[in-house]
């Protein structure tokens, strides 16, 4: 659930539950992504707050309305999203007495669910659909010493002069969002100077990616920059970039 779902808070009356809930999930339609909100789903034996709690902890993001100061769900949810340090953006009606204690946290303040829409379309789907590289191998890890397997990726992708009995081979793993995106990841290492690496096709079902990365190991070595590049399929210029210090 988590990389496919936000969770939505507001209070339950009619209009909310009803024209909110459209206007949201109007502004996030084609993005893959889907709202989570706290009633559709009944759970036996736990309470209400559990759910949320549980539903706040694993989805991307929340959007939580405020425009109501005196319905306390939205703040209570809004408090431990925050003490959770998860993502969150706020919204309201222009005009709403906002606490004293969020009044300087940014807002999406709107006049109509349509502006409401057309708002999140703007400040957040568009920041969400920029393409993102990760790795979510944080560390190297080795996979194996050289071997005849490996000499052919060594030959086309050198690091210094290779083949010692130092020498390794690296896996790492990452991901890129939104998905599906049909590209491929180039990678490479900066050991005074720049070296490519080996990269591999990103996967259109989940926006996984796997790489190699050849180092002659040093024992003063602490850490090491990779870097990440994303092409579009048939394209030389990369949407987007990282580098990353791995330990």
């Amino acid at each position: 659930m988590a990389e496919y779902h936000y969770f939505v808070a507001h209070d339950f009356s009619k209009q909310q539950m009803d024209d909110l809930r459209e206007a949201v999930e109007r502004a996030f339609k084609g993005t893959g992504l889907r709202a989570y909100y706290a009633d559709i789903e009944v759970r036996s034996a736990s309470h209400i707050l559990d759910k949320i709690k549980d539903m706040i902890l694993s989805t991307k993001f929340g959007i939580y309305d405020i425009s109501n100061d005196l319905k306390p769900n939205v703040f209570i949810e809004l408090g431990f999203a925050m003490g959770a340090n998860r993502p969150f953006y706020l919204v309201c009606k222009k005009g709403s007495k906002i606490p004293a204690d969020i009044a300087g946290i940014d807002r999406l303040e709107y006049e109509s669910y349509k502006e409401l829409s057309e708002l999140l379309m703007t400040r957040i789907v568009s920041e969400i659909n920029r393409p993102r590289i990760q790795i979510t191998r944080p560390k190297l890890s080795r996979n194996n010493t050289w071997q005849s397997p490996n000499i052919k990726d060594w030959l086309a992708n050198p690091i210094d002069k290779g083949g010692g009995k130092n020498d390794f081979m690296f896996e790492i793993e990452g991901s890129v969002f939104p998905i599906p995106l049909k590209g491929k990841i180039d990678l490479w290492i900066f050991k005074g100077k720049m070296w490519p690496q080996i990269g591999g096709d990103v996967s259109e079902k989940d926006g996984s990616w796997k790489g190699k990365v050849f180092l002659k190991v040093e024992t003063n070595m602490q850490a090491i920059d990779v870097g990440v590049d994303l092409f579009a399929q048939d394209s030389d210029t990369p949407i987007c970039s990282e580098i990353y210090s791995i330990k």
